[in-house]
């Protein structure tokens, strides 16, 4: 398989690019997502863990607060042996706003979070701290960050009152716990994320090229053939199937292959018409041309002197003359009928009528060769549209060739009957070789029979049915020729 070259494929370089800035795009979607979700999760399971730890040593407090024998001696070792244990510190405020922790007794210096030993007093606390407090006096519990300036260091603080077992509130529980594990924490989340993303991001890039190499190439491929049928090889084929838009484009540019390459044999054979049509006129006009200037260089030399002879002359060029204007004729009315710029004047005609209107014509043709003509025809006939002049010459040409190649005292029969027209003669018949031919311009029997023929009669025939869009067809046997027009 050829391999793609993404700085020289444009397509492939904007596949590539896009594909890469979507997945950056999305990854940093993902990341910012992550962050607030990660931290907003960890937040709260860490608020409930506060929450759990918070009430209970509230509970564990009430009894020292209620048990006067415990006092306050009892009440710091508790918060000390706390202090211990645990990350954050533990403050308890007793009904009288006296600050107890675990080193101190109404002012002491703070617990593991302070970074340093300075006295604090209840008054010292912001006003925002104290009303969380004055809050949780009157039994409302909160999560709070207003103590962040005493602690000088991002903390969350959990606020919760402490009650008697008839339900009293004794005090507040102060439970203050670093938030720093938190974003830690979603650092290295981030650390992972971002890893994770890195490597997805190298496989999806190499998974890209993949698929902008797949998706060019068929381009490609499409690509080089329209060279090819630019430069006249009409006969290649893309050879892509892809039930898709470019499979679409594939199967139209093969269509568009076979369409060139039946009009270039098309080319080939007008070329070799117009090749053979001008030897052929050349032929048949240089013949009388030639035998005219003989006559004329005869009479002009004095060769020839006899009234009579001259007289022969004279009846001779007149005939090839006749026969030239004959052939003109015959070349302008075939090139107007090839033409569909010229105009076919349709009527309703009644074929039965026609015919009989050519049988009187030919009566003199018939009596000459002693001829019978035999028409049978179905009593009603539909009417036909077509130009009654062009019909009545296409049905000239095909009874003056079987008048011409019928024998002395023959027959010739017009069978009329749905949908089609026939005529017989009992001629020589035409060799099956030549049947398929006889319709091609100047096309002659090689007899003495046509000598005086065009050779364009039968194809003016073909053309004005073509034109009636009527098919003219003929079989023949050694007992005659029968023409067939279906209409």
């Amino acid at each position: 398989m050829k391999t793609i070259n993404i700085t020289h494929n444009k397509i492939a370089k904007k596949l590539l690019l896009y594909f890469g800035g979507t997945l950056l795009f999305f990854s940093f979607i993902i990341g910012v997502l992550f962050t607030l979700l990660f931290r907003s999760h960890t937040l709260t399971i860490h608020q409930q863990e506060m929450k759990k730890q918070g009430n209970a040593i509230a509970a564990s407090m009430a009894e020292y607060m209620e048990d006067s024998h415990k006092g306050m001696m009892g009440q710091r070792r508790y918060l000390q042996t706390l202090d211990d244990v645990m990350t954050g510190d533990v403050w308890l405020i007793d009904k009288n706003h006296d600050l107890i922790t675990a080193d101190t007794h109404n002012s002491g210096h703070m617990g593991g979070m302070m970074n340093d030993s300075t006295p604090l007093n209840y008054q010292d606390l912001p006003e925002n701290a104290s009303q969380v407090i004055e809050n949780a006096l009157q039994g409302e519990a909160s999560f709070n960050e207003e103590f962040n300036t005493i602690l000088k260091t991002p903390a969350l603080t959990f606020a919760t009152p402490i009650c008697s077992a008839n339900g009293k509130i004794l005090g507040v529980v102060l439970l203050h716990s670093p938030i720093t594990n938190i974003a830690s924490g979603t650092t290295a989340g981030l650390k992972i994320l971002g890893l994770s993303m890195l490597i997805g991001l190298g496989l999806s890039t190499i998974v890209t090229y993949w698929l902008a190499h797949h998706f060019t190439h068929p381009l490609n491929k499409m690509n080089e053939t329209t060279k090819q049928l630019a430069d006249g090889k009409y006969d290649v084929k893309t050879q892509i199937a892809q039930n898709d838009e470019i499979g679409e484009l594939a199967q139209s540019i093969d269509q568009l292959s076979m369409t060139l390459y039946d009009a270039s044999l098309e080319t080939e054979k007008l070329a070799q018409l117009r090749a053979s049509f001008i030897a052929n006129i050349s032929h048949e006009l240089k013949t009388p041309i030639t035998v005219i200037r003989g006559f004329l260089e005869s009479l002009q030399d004095g060769v020839v002197t006899n009234p009579k002879d001259v007289a022969s002359y004279h009846q001779q060029m007149l005939a090839e003359v006749l026969f030239l204007q004959r052939l003109v004729g015959d070349l302008l009315d075939l090139s107007k009928l090839q033409h569909y710029e010229f105009a076919i004047k349709k009527e309703a005609i009644d074929i039965a009528s026609l015919i009989q209107d050519l049988s009187r014509s030919l009566k003199p043709l018939l009596t000459t060769k002693q001829l019978q003509l035999l028409v049978s025809f179905e009593e009603e006939q539909p009417l036909v549209e077509g130009d009654y002049g062009r019909l009545r010459q296409l049905l000239m040409i095909l009874l003056d060739n079987a008048v011409r190649y019928s024998p002395i005292s023959g027959m010739i029969k017009i069978k009329l009957y749905q949908g089609a027209l026939e005529i017989q003669d009992q001629g020589p018949g035409i060799p099956i070789a030549d049947q398929p031919y006889i319709f091609d311009r100047f096309y002659k029997a090689r007899d003495e029979s046509n000598k005086k023929g065009t050779g364009l009669g039968l194809a003016i025939a073909k053309e004005i049915a073509k034109r009636h869009d009527m098919d003219l067809t003929v079989s023949a046997t050694t007992e005659g020729t029968t023409f067939r027009l279906i209409y």
